[in-house]
């Protein structure tokens, strides 16, 4: 109930809803509540300044601290907007080099259960398990909006996202020279898709093969990484309800290549929806031809928000400042100027010339020359490769 303002007189929150929404809902929406999970830093933080009610000074110090987590996954975002539009005005750095801004991401299956039809509303259907597609996006913002459908059959790893991001970079290379790109590559905070081992080696393995100029994977904090994707999610799920007869995994592809073709995503010239049967593994190609080189402490509480890949020769740096520790033990080749280096930091919004060398990814020549042998040697290795040997 809300009170008015001499306090007799009581309404109902519905009845305000309704009037508000009457009169004044097309200036001035009243949000919904979301249905995404909350971070779990703001819902603990939240909770312990309602514990403090009583506390001045207690609710003022974790109100700071509040105020400083918000301020922190904001300048992150603002880090990736600004990413996106240098993306999508092809902007050319100082360095005559451009950079490539995509972001990674996944939609809830549930929209993409098939059969769809008008006839599964029928009570005979209530005890039957209908399969789903799985739909994972990669918006490479100026340049490419890729789709894919997968049948529950395929794994959803590391090997499956570094296959849809080799295919993509593999069609936007028509339109631009990648040797001289720059790959920031956008996802969320999780292990199993992107921020792992297996995407750091074939980013790695681009790098030092000049395939890219560099390459950068940032991760939004957990709790705060819904993004432009999501809301392109929500309006491919909308178009989906649209259609009350969809049998077949390409019924879906059909009429999401429709939709991309009738105005959607209008900064991205090449749009395609595919559908994925199978995937190579990446996963055991890559710990084969990097003998096993393997990053520790990258998942987990504590662990770094950024990933940066570049050319021991391009960073300017001497190798006195660079910790080779642990390749130092196992080096048997000589130094060489493609060895990449891989910085990282905990945050987003830090400089580049301020960025803290944690730990040191020493890609070796003879690693590459491996790679490169059992390429040629995979029966699975094709033309569709997005780096062919």
């Amino acid at each position: 109930m809300l009170r008015t303002r001499d306090g007799c007189e009581k309404i109902s929150l519905k009845l305000f809803t309704s009037v508000w929404s009457e009169s004044f809902g097309k200036k001035l929406a009243i949000r919904e509540p979301t249905g995404h999970a909350m971070c779990q830093i703001c819902c603990r933080h939240k909770h312990i300044l309602k514990s403090l009610s009583g506390d001045r000074l207690g609710r003022q110090c974790q109100m700071q601290m509040y105020s400083a987590h918000l301020k922190r996954q904001y300048e992150d975002r603002c880090l990736y907007w600004q990413a996106r539009a240098a993306s999508r005005m092809n902007a050319i750095t100082a360095d005559s080099t451009q950079q490539v801004c995509c972001i990674v991401d996944g939609m809830d299956h549930s929209k993409f259960r098939y059969p769809r039809s008008l006839a599964m509303l029928s009570k005979e259907y209530d005890f039957l398990q209908r399969p789903h597609l799985n739909m994972h996006a990669i918006l490479a913002h100026g340049h490419m909006c890729l789709l894919s459908l997968a049948d529950i059959t395929v794994p959803k790893d590391a090997s499956f996202c570094v296959e849809l991001l080799s295919h993509c970079l593999h069609c936007i290379s028509d339109r631009l020279d990648l040797r001289v790109t720059r790959l920031l590559v956008q996802c969320d905070n999780t292990c199993r898709e992107l921020k792992n081992n297996c995407t750091l080696r074939a980013m790695s393995q681009w790098v030092a093969n000049s395939r890219l100029w560099n390459c950068e994977l940032r991760c939004l904090q957990k709790g705060h990484s819904h993004e432009d994707v999501d809301a392109f999610f929500a309006n491919v799920a909308v178009t989906v309800e649209k259609y009350n007869e969809l049998h077949r995994p390409c019924n879906f592809q059909e009429i999401l290549q429709q939709y991309l073709d009738g105005g959607a995503r209008r900064h991205e010239p090449l749009k395609r929806v595919v559908q994925v049967d199978e995937v190579r593994d990446w996963s055991t190609f890559l710990n084969v031809a990097f003998d096993g080189a393997h990053l520790k402490g990258i998942g987990g509480p504590g662990a770094p928000h950024t990933f940066l890949l570049e050319r021991f020769c391009d960073t300017g740096l001497s190798r006195d400042v660079i910790d080779n520790k642990f390749w130092s033990k196992v080096r048997k080749e000589p130094e060489h100027p493609c060895d990449v280096v891989l910085r990282t930091g905990f945050s987003l919004f830090v400089g580049s010339d301020v960025l803290k060398l944690l730990i040191v990814l020493l890609i070796l020549q003879i690693y590459i020359y491996r790679a490169k042998h059992i390429c040629r040697q995979s029966s699975k290795v094709n033309n569709a490769c997005v780096y062919p040997p």
